[in-house]
């Protein structure tokens, strides 16, 4: 290992580098040898090659750990995606199925409502008075009666 140069030679060979290469005027006792200067450049040099060779060292270990860690939340995200979308195929399907069931309630619905209406048809018609249905919106399209029922009523404040 080399010896460290005198701090006097550190802050000559600094500023030196600072000014491009430049010689700088500098107090008389920092003024070296040129042989001292050399020496101290090189000794500097051979300091940043061993840090540039410790950073490539350290980035060679740290990379493989960082390229786990990324793998491991791209894996951990794309089984969190499936769960989800399985989950949402699920929502889905039942939805399907929750629609499925309205519209063969609603077919009932028409039909009883219908055989109602023939009955109260033959009850004027045989000279009684019509009894009064439940209010519910005449039939009309699946769609038009799901969201008439999906309106809150008064007073709700679902």
């Amino acid at each position: 290992m080399q010896t460290q140069a005198p701090p006097a030679q550190v802050l000559n060979t600094v500023r030196r580098a600072a000014s491009g290469g430049r010689e700088l005027i500098a107090p008389a006792h920092l003024n070296d040898s040129e042989d001292d200067n050399v020496s101290s450049v090189q000794s500097y040099e051979s300091i940043l090659q061993e840090l540039r060779d410790i950073r490539i060292q350290l980035e060679e270990r740290v990379r493989p750990a960082a390229r786990y860690a990324v793998e491991a939340e791209v894996e951990r995200l794309v089984g969190l995606f499936e769960q989800r979308k399985t989950r949402l195929r699920d929502c889905l399907a039942r939805i399907d199925r929750d629609l499925i069931d309205c519209r063969d309630h609603l077919a009932e619905y028409d039909e009883i409502r219908a055989e109602l209406a023939a009955a109260n048809e033959r009850l004027t018609s045989l000279g009684a008075q019509p009894l009064s249905l439940p209010e519910f919106p005449s039939p009309g399209s699946l769609v038009e009666m799901i969201v008439q029922r999906l309106q809150p009523a008064p007073g709700d404040t679902a």
